[in-house]
């Protein structure tokens, strides 16, 4: 029987760089580019159409747009997932230590997949594919992060550069910020440097077991807020002062980066 992947939507951020259009009140996330719904939308379609195996769909997102996320979920099997809030943005790694914690208490130590929300991904069976050969590398203990091998000195995105390959999976050397344009090229003729997708896949014990050792009070935090909040048939929310507290950093940073 194929194995349970639980999956997480992130889907607090702004979106900044599309701004006017997208802004901290209508992030790009909820918009229609493409004509068959909102980024949001397509990005939960894409998970619940994995071809074979169970995957409940969880979404972490801003509670003031709780509104627009439950119109987005109308009509999406969420395979007994479903939203959780954040009353304020904590960044990235707080998601992940949120999404580990929900997993650990809903499912025991399963696969978590973590995905952000506003990626356009054409083929939703390769997106698949690649999700479950790093299932291997996940199932062994180790910390996935998604690269894209880089087609043109891009400055828009962050970027990995790669180390040693391990049965086909990199261990990763840095994570770099949006570079500009020279700083691009020269990653793109480096040949070791990928354009970083913020798609992560880990077992949600290591990943806890990870946090604890490198970012204690993020999880300390975190786990604090988790277990206060309260839920409804409308989602799970987490108190104001409670998650405010969590330490506000990135996973590539507070983990990838120093994780083995």
């Amino acid at each position: 029987m194929p194995q349970r992947i639980v999956s997480f939507v992130m889907s607090g951020g702004v979106g900044s760089r599309l701004w006017p259009l997208s802004r901290e009140d209508n992030p790009k996330q909820f918009h229609d580019f493409s004509g068959d719904g909102s980024m949001l939308a397509r990005t939960l379609r894409r998970l619940a159409a994995r071809p074979d195996g169970e995957t409940p769909i969880f979404l972490i997102a801003a509670e003031r747009h709780a509104e627009r996320v439950h119109a987005d979920l109308a009509g999406v099997d969420l395979k007994g997932g479903g939203p959780l809030f954040e009353p304020t943005g904590r960044n990235t790694a707080a998601a992940v230590a949120l999404a580990s914690l929900r997993t650990l208490s809903e499912y025991g130590d399963e696969l978590v997949l973590v995905v952000p929300s506003d990626h356009e991904i054409s083929t939703t069976a390769q997106f698949w594919q690649s999700i479950e050969a790093g299932a291997v590398a996940a199932n062994a203990g180790r910390l996935v992060v998604f690269g894209l091998k880089p087609t043109q000195p891009e400055t828009g995105y962050g970027y990995i550069e790669v180390g040693a390959d391990r049965a086909g999976v990199f261990d990763v050397s840095r994570f770099v910020e949006k570079p500009d344009l020279a700083t691009a090229q020269a990653y793109l003729d480096a040949g070791n440097f990928y354009w970083n997708t913020g798609i992560f896949l880990f077992r949600a014990g290591a990943m806890r077991d990870a946090l604890a050792a490198y970012e204690p009070k993020i999880w300390q935090a975190t786990e604090a807020a988790y277990k206060a909040a309260t839920s409804d048939l409308s989602g799970l929310y987490m108190a104001l002062e409670l998650y405010s507290a969590i330490p506000s950093t990135s996973i590539d940073y507070a983990i990838m980066e120093r994780a083995k």
